[in-house]
């Protein structure tokens, strides 16, 4: 009966404060004079009042039950009986399983009267203390007034509101969870863009603190296959490309400023094709952007634009401005080593070994995708220097061992060393 009539009711208000033809504010006024009356009569109360008296018909069914079955059938009345303790123990751990746990979905409707009466019955009890030590010890007193005043918020405070102070309380954690969540559900670029332009703001929150590293892994790697993606695209325009390309350096940044962790991120981007007028800008780009990133990712950096000077090589305005730029020599010289077979090449790879941080394997990454060419095709002052580059290599890897990035280096450019002699 309560429940036909709950749904009556809620048809009744529905129909009250909905109507077919009605103005806005008139329709706001009179859900707003039905919603104060639904408070001030305890609607909810009798919502909540509806599956209590069902799981209540339960236990009364289950009791008539038991006390047929003893007089009836002992054999029978065991067996009920033990599956009844069962489901009555699994019930009460779902009755108190709020209050020990605030993050369990699991809830009864008694749930809140055990949060009650775990509340009231020490602030009555602590009572009588109270009133035995209040002439004697005022220090006493307080110190149960206190207990007392912690019991009476526990009882006013209810279920909810114990949630949201163990929320707040795990706010980091919570905070990793729906970031590494966004960041693995999102599987459209756009979207995905849109997403990584936020980290930044995100992370510079005053009420984002502590995100756990595990989540930053985490977005790291999905920055990885985002911008994979896109340099590797035909479809996307150059444009398109060195915007993302910004979007996910201000992300990364922000997410790890470790320097390994950025280095791990972006190391795949060796491999793609960098030849090509896209290439050359964002080659622009990355000589921007580490200027304005106080040198977190100059090792990379230098290494991608390595490869854009030796990938494409058209000899336009565009690229030759950075290649200047990037080996730092007058265009007199460029214009040289472009007339002389391959020493272009040769001095890029130079450039490169002789400003690498030898003892990190990336240097070596780098130096093992560029292009092949022939090293006699090229400047003899480039040959000798090449050979002093290689003398150099060799000395550092003596002084730190053979577990080191120096011999990967050494066995990237062996090749051209034995060619020259």
């Amino acid at each position: 009966m309560l429940a036909t009539s709950l749904q009556q009711w809620a048809r009744r208000y529905l129909t009250i404060t909905q109507p077919a033809r009605c103005s806005p504010h008139k329709r706001a006024r009179t859900r707003a004079f039905f919603a104060s009356g639904v408070e001030k009569f305890h609607v909810p109360w009798a919502v909540d009042a509806l599956p209590a008296m069902v799981h209540l018909s339960l236990f009364i069914f289950f009791a008539g039950l038991l006390v047929y079955l003893f007089n009836i059938n002992h054999t029978v009345f065991k067996v009920v009986i033990c599956w009844v303790t069962l489901l009555t123990t699994v019930y009460g751990l779902i009755t108190f399983m709020p209050i020990v746990r605030p993050d369990s979905p699991y809830y009864s409707p008694l749930s809140s009267t055990a949060w009650f009466l775990l509340g009231i019955i020490p602030y009555a009890v602590l009572k009588v203390p109270q009133v035995i030590v209040r002439p004697f010890s005022r220090q006493f007193f307080f110190s149960i007034y206190l207990l007392r005043d912690r019991c009476h918020n526990w009882v006013f405070g209810g279920l909810q509101a114990v949630a949201e102070a163990a929320s707040s309380k795990r706010q980091s954690e919570v905070d990793a969870g729906i970031l590494d969540w966004t960041a693995n559900a999102l599987d459209e670029d756009g979207t995905l863009e849109r997403f990584l332009e936020t980290i930044p703001g995100f992370y510079k929150s005053d009420m984002v603190k502590d995100i756990p590293e595990w989540v930053a892994w985490s977005i790291l790697g999905q920055l990885r296959a985002f911008i994979v993606r896109t340099l590797s695209s035909n479809s996307v325009s150059g444009s398109v490309k060195t915007r993302r390309l910004a979007i996910c350096f201000n992300a990364s940044t922000s997410v790890a400023p470790d320097s390994i962790m950025l280095r791990l991120m972006f190391q795949p981007l060796v491999y793609l094709n960098w030849s090509g007028p896209e290439s050359v800008e964002i080659g622009y780009f990355l000589r921007s952007w580490d200027q304005s990133s106080q040198g977190q990712l100059t090792p990379f950096i230098r290494g991608i634009i390595t490869l854009i000077v030796a990938c494409e090589q058209e000899g336009n305005d565009r690229w030759t401005g950075l290649a200047l730029d990037h080996l730092g020599i007058q265009e007199s010289v460029l214009q040289d080593y472009l007339a002389q077979g391959d020493s272009l090449l040769l001095a890029n790879l130079i450039h490169f070994t002789r400003h690498a941080n030898h003892s990190e394997f990336f240097a070596a990454i780098v130096l093992a995708n560029l292009p092949q060419f022939d090293t006699h095709n090229t400047l003899p002052d480039l040959q000798h220097d090449f050979c002093a580059v290689w003398n150099e290599v060799v000395r550092e890897a003596q002084n730190h061992g053979t577990r080191s990035g120096f011999l990967s280096i050494l066995r990237e450019i062996r090749h051209h060393y034995i060619a020259l002699h």
